[in-house]
């Protein structure tokens, strides 16, 4: 029986615009740095910022420039960072029926939760979009130093629902195998396949049920 639903964050509930990758051609303008230098920083500190690894978003930016040489003002910093997360926050739309379906499952009695491979401003996100309030459990993995495929953080947000993960329901785009990890720990393992939805990186190979928009999940015979 299932009794907590898990859902993965971007491509899931939120699609990232293109207005997210120009806050990084302002911060290369603004420390007079060359920008494909500054993208391979970026991509290049991807899996420690994912995992929290370099401190807050401002000690990041501070990493990153000084790997290239870059010294920036610590007031030039904090306003940097302001901006990137503004962008995001301007740059991440919700699926039109993440919060109605939301709603309906938190009506039904399912305890909710969000397990998300993200960066620091992806917190923001959630609180400017009032996702907050509709999650009993938001672990991150920004936050608790571990990133999906590995299971520790599907473990992390049961215990935090005081669930077993056969008796939870974990929907997402499918990247970097999380639905395959959500299946083996017993969990029904549902692919949203969106239509704008990016598909590159998705690499499970297995899952339990598929549905075209958040809307059928409210239909699945698994609820």
């Amino acid at each position: 029986m299932i009794r907590a639903v898990l859902f993965d964050f971007y491509d899931t509930l939120a699609r990232i615009g293109e207005g997210v990758a120009d806050s990084r051609r302002r911060i290369a303008e603004a420390c007079a740095v060359d920008l494909d230098r500054f993208q391979v920083q970026w991509r290049d500190s991807l899996a420690a910022r994912t995992i929290g690894g370099l401190g807050s978003l401002e000690d990041e930016l501070r990493s990153m420039l000084r790997a290239l040489e870059i010294e920036c003002r610590e007031e030039l910093l904090r306003e940097l960072a302001e901006g990137d997360r503004s962008a995001w926050i301007e740059g991440v739309r919700l699926y039109d029926d993440t919060i109605p379906t939301l709603q309906a499952l938190r009506e039904r009695g399912f305890a909710l939760g969000l397990v998300s491979n993200c960066t620091s401003q992806t917190m923001a996100v959630i609180h400017a979009h009032g996702l907050d309030q509709y999650f009993d459990a938001r672990v991150l993995s920004c936050e608790v130093g571990i990133a999906k495929p590995d299971p520790g953080i599907f473990l992390v947000a049961c215990e935090r629902l005081g669930v077993e993960p056969a008796s939870c329901l974990f929907v997402a785009d499918g990247a970097d195998g999380e639905l395959d990890t959500a299946h083996t720990l017993g969990m029904v393992a549902v692919l949203v396949e969106h239509e704008d939805q990016r598909r590159a990186r998705v690499r499970s190979n297995g899952h339990d049920a598929r549905i075209g928009s958040l809307h059928e999940l409210l239909e699945s015979p698994y609820l």
